[in-house]
């Protein structure tokens, strides 16, 4: 799914919570596929690459947006297999958020359930 030159394994860099006196993680290249483990996480793309977003199958839904969708974008009409929330590829040189949110069926169930709502964060620098 991921056009890659490197046949070096990914590497990750964990963002966590900033501090005042820490300065942010350097970014790793994107894998492949971008997991709940990879939570909170930056990646480095270069234009034109891919990562296929799997958080798992349903439930819960999960609800995903990129704050700028001219940095990265979902590629539309590409069906993936259970589990993925869409091939998301690297479009210009810039820095956004990709966000999934959870949902859970139950939520509109009467009486609806209470489960907590996941937020699923990374953030993507696309160079040239």
């Amino acid at each position: 799914m991921a056009s890659s030159s490197s046949a070096a394994p990914p590497t990750r860099a964990h963002t966590g919570g900033p501090t005042p006196s820490s300065a942010p993680s350097p970014a790793g290249p994107v894998p492949q596929r971008v997991t709940l483990g990879d939570d909170g996480h930056t990646f480095s793309m270069r234009a034109g690459q891919t990562f296929l977003l799997a958080l798992g199958a349903p439930p819960p839904d999960w609800t995903v947006t990129v704050a700028n969708t001219a940095v990265l974008a979902r590629v539309p009409n590409v069906m993936v297999v259970r589990g993925a929330q869409g091939i998301y590829r690297a479009k210009q040189a810039g820095t956004t958020t990709l966000q999934a949110v959870s949902h859970f069926p139950c939520e509109s169930a009467h009486p609806a359930c209470l489960p907590a709502d996941r937020i699923f964060r990374i953030q993507v620098r696309v160079v040239r």
